[in-house]
């Protein structure tokens, strides 16, 4: 966790990550672990309240239908509503081909529904493990200083 990519962005952060959880109800099979599952008690657990929430991912829903991304997307932020919220989205992992590219576009469409900053990751260039699904450390570095330039250069802190 020290060495991902949260651990390049400023100020004290706090991650609440949970492995193949996604926007969409089914992209686990862990059971109740969507963002929107999770959101609630991952906010109401920072000292003080959380001034940014920053969630990231849609790699995990790369083969779920649009409906459940949307259901999901919908779902959370209600749950966020009232909290200033940033969008990131997947990044272009080699395993998952066309599938990020269209999830994607679907989460940049939402986000602009519901008026939350989005950025859009599937374009960097990134060093992935050999399993073409998962960064290296000098991947997270390059995911986190882009996500956090990108936060810099919208105010968003």
């Amino acid at each position: 966790a020290a060495r991902s990519w949260p651990s390049r962005l400023a100020g004290s952060v706090q991650v609440a990550g949970f492995s193949g959880s996604g926007f969409s109800a089914h992209a686990s099979g862990c059971g109740a672990v969507s963002f929107a599952d999770r959101a609630g008690g991952a906010v109401r657990g920072t000292d003080g309240g959380a001034d940014l929430i920053v969630v990231q991912g849609g790699l995990n829903d790369y083969d779920q239908p649009d409906t459940e991304i949307r259901a999901g997307f919908r779902r959370l932020m209600r749950e966020l509503r009232g909290r200033e919220v940033v969008v990131v989205g997947p990044a272009s992992a080699p395993a998952r081909g066309a599938a990020v590219r269209h999830v994607d576009a679907l989460l940049s469409a939402m986000a602009r529904q519901w008026g939350v900053p989005y950025v859009q990751t599937s374009e960097l260039r990134l060093a992935y493990l050999p399993d073409r699904l998962h960064l290296t450390p000098a991947g997270h570095e390059v995911f986190g200083d882009y996500v956090q330039h990108q936060l810099d250069s919208r105010g968003l802190r």
